[in-house]
């Protein structure tokens, strides 16, 4: 799989880079090129940093807004009850124990910036899933509660060096009834700390008969430590119908 974008911000996108997915066999590419053509135009804060990429497999947990609704509330007593002891060291659900930020591969969106809105399918309606993240940051949260303990102190939190908007993450997503249906991207703020504090939550919780546990993913970007994910990432700079994309190619083993 090659996530494309044109480096270039795109009003009926959003402002946002206009995304492309392509699906392809590595014996099919016969004769690559040897070095990507340069664009005429190009937003510097849409083209990535090369930099090396330790894949680390992570459970993340979906956003506190569409959590059942018996669940959400015992979060919010939780965290209320950590506001009333003036506890500075609590751990905030979203930013901490939930959604990871980060360049990443499924997972779930954070939409503390809008509140969950509807990603259909504009060809046939479905509900589409998250697929790709690219985010402004490796890690935040209270404490820096994602950074990789393996990094040096001095360790940049954005080693991309890619700005989406104003420090926020582009969401994108698939549809999961064709490969060959476009996909959707959403703009979002992948921190919130502050909004939520002081939630623990196990992966075993279940609320109405509905598991909280979330979709496993794949975490791309920074200078994680790899923990053996079945999963080889390499960042790289392709072109693709005319336009000069910023690429990361994923190679599933099985």
């Amino acid at each position: 799989m090659q996530v494309l974008w044109c480096p270039l911000d795109h009003p009926e996108e959003g402002y946002n880079p206009r995304v492309r997915l392509y699906w392809r066999r590595s014996a099919d590419v016969s004769r690559p090129l040897a070095a990507a053509p340069e664009p005429p135009v190009v937003n510097d804060s849409y083209l990535p940093t090369p930099c090396i990429v330790y894949p680390e497999q992570i459970r993340e947990y979906q956003y506190g807004g569409l959590l059942p609704e018996e669940l959400d509330a015992r979060i919010t007593a939780l965290e209320e009850t950590e506001e009333e002891s003036d506890n500075e060291e609590g751990i905030n659900y979203q930013s901490d124990l939930s959604l990871a930020p980060g360049w990443k591969v499924g997972g779930f969106a954070n939409w503390s910036l809008t509140d969950p809105h509807p990603m259909d399918c504009t060809e046939c309606g479905i509900a589409m899933t998250l697929l790709f993240t690219a985010d402004s940051g490796e890690w935040h949260g209270s404490g820096d509660s994602w950074r990789p303990v393996e990094d040096p102190a001095e360790a940049t939190p954005n080693p991309t060096d890619v700005s989406i908007g104003r420090g926020y993450a582009l969401y994108i997503f698939r549809c999961p009834v064709s490969f060959d249906h476009p996909p959707a991207t959403a703009m979002q703020c992948s921190s919130n700390v502050g909004i939520r504090n002081g939630a623990l939550l196990s992966a075993d919780v279940e609320a109405g008969g509905n598991r909280a546990a979330a979709d496993v993913y794949v975490r791309l970007g920074g200078l994680s430590h790899a923990i053996g994910a079945p999963l080889r990432a390499a960042s790289a700079r392709r072109w693709a119908d005319g336009v000069l994309s910023a690429a990361c190619e994923l190679s599933i083993q099985r």
